[in-house]
């Protein structure tokens, strides 16, 4: 297997493994919209003489709607990826193929300087 090969089926299993967990996350998310909506439900049909029952359950619906924006996040940042690189991945497929135009010999002097850097003399 050669490189080019190497790279598109690195990029194609990344893909793979993000659309898996943009899948994955659809349970959290229908989780999260129900609680919000139940939530939002009980707060509506709660009348003036709970007053602080239906404070602590407005509070209890800001909580999870907040929590319902991270899986909708993380969902579409997954899956984004995951399609883009299951697509081909154009960017990162040409990353991994590159080649440095002039490679040094391993074990020369100037690799002591590069790690380190160049001194002032």
């Amino acid at each position: 297997m050669d490189r080019q090969e190497t790279s598109w089926l690195i990029v194609r299993a990344f893909g793979l493994y993000l659309a898996i967990q943009a899948v994955l996350l659809i349970p959290d998310l229908l989780a999260g919209l129900y609680a919000s909506r139940a939530y939002g439900n009980l707060v509506s049909s709660m009348g003036s003489e709970n007053n602080n029952l239906a404070s602590t359950a407005r509070q209890a619906t800001s909580v999870y709607r907040s929590l319902l924006f991270a899986p909708v996040l993380r969902f579409v940042m997954f899956s984004a990826a995951g399609i883009y690189l299951l697509r081909g991945g154009g960017f990162l497929v040409r990353l991994l193929r590159h080649v440095p135009a002039v490679a040094t010999p391993p074990g020369g002097d100037d690799d002591a300087q590069q790690i380190v850097g160049r001194e002032r003399r």
